[in-house]
């Protein structure tokens, strides 16, 4: 049985290609995440705030899985430098990143899910859309859980100082840590 892991662009043109899917997805660990694809779908490309991408498993004989997905939208961050005028990078904001309970590791890689769905989907999205718009960093709300926030530096991110998180903090991320990755520290096979 031949498998192939692919992502894919979720809209509303191929949402019945995944409907069973994403009935069949389930995240424990992030039960927001899990509610949020369940529930975006019938949103899809009329008022999300989002670009929603699947990290599907298809097979030979049977129906694909998604093993994944995460949203994506734009942001930005500034900085107060030494000038009267802040320094505005254009960001990429990593929400809503949940991985389906079924599966715990790709076969083979020897590490976790997150980071090679990472690694393999997420960065390469974001470094194709970066040409085309210049984005300087990813920004993510961790979930406050000491496991997830080493889970994201172990993928390279950093926790934003807590006067930082003060400012940008609203009701859907209130008890979520901020974390930034510099797009820079990136290097092809890193």
């Amino acid at each position: 049985m031949e498998e192939k892991l692919q992502l894919v662009k979720f809209n509303k043109d191929n949402y019945p290609d995944y409907a069973s899917c994403i009935l069949e997805f389930k995240s424990k660990r992030f039960s927001s995440g899990e509610s949020f694809l369940k529930e975006c779908s019938c949103y899809l490309d009329d008022e999300l705030r989002y670009a929603i991408y699947l990290v599907v498993i298809t097979y030979d004989d049977k129906e694909p899985e998604i093993v994944a997905y995460f949203a994506l939208s734009s942001s930005s961050v500034f900085w107060i430098t030494q000038s009267i005028y802040p320094t505005y990078n254009p960001c990429a904001e990593l929400s809503y990143f949940s991985l389906n309970d079924s599966f715990s590791t790709f076969e083979g890689h020897g590490i976790g899910l997150g980071r090679q769905i990472f690694i393999d989907f997420i960065l390469p999205t974001i470094i194709n859309i970066s040409k085309k718009i210049g984005i300087s960093y990813i920004t993510l709300f961790s979930l406050p859980n000491n496991k997830v926030i080493q889970a994201y530096k172990d993928m390279g991110f950093n926790l934003m100082p807590q006067e930082i998180e003060e400012y940008i903090r609203y009701y859907e991320v209130k008890n979520c840590k901020l974390m930034v990755y510099n797009l820079k520290d990136y290097s092809v096979g890193s």
